[in-house]
């Protein structure tokens, strides 16, 4: 338990530091989109409008990067996923 607690707390402060500088303003930045839906309509109060907006648009932030994370890894097990250009072209010749 130690062990994994010591390997996992280099990224915390990383991690934070990306959600208060970058993924929390543009969580924001999409929460303007969510007023502008439909929702306004379906929720009265601005502030429970706003929250939720901004929670959504932090969720689809991480969800994204969580995926692409996965896609990476994918990608990089797989052997020879970009072929050599140069070995291609001396097949040609």
């Amino acid at each position: 338990m130690k062990k994994m607690f010591r390997n996992i707390v280099p990224h915390i402060i990383p991690e934070f530091k990306l959600l208060l500088f970058k993924i929390l303003p543009a969580g924001m930045v999409l929460s303007i989109f969510f007023i502008t839906s439909e929702a306004q309509y379906l929720i009265r109060d601005e502030l429970k409008l706003i929250l939720y907006g901004v929670l959504l648009g932090v969720a689809g932030i991480y969800l994204m990067r969580i995926i692409a994370y996965f896609i990476l890894r994918i990608m990089t097990q797989i052997p020879y996923i970009i072929p050599d250009i140069f070995h291609d072209e001396s097949k040609n010749q």
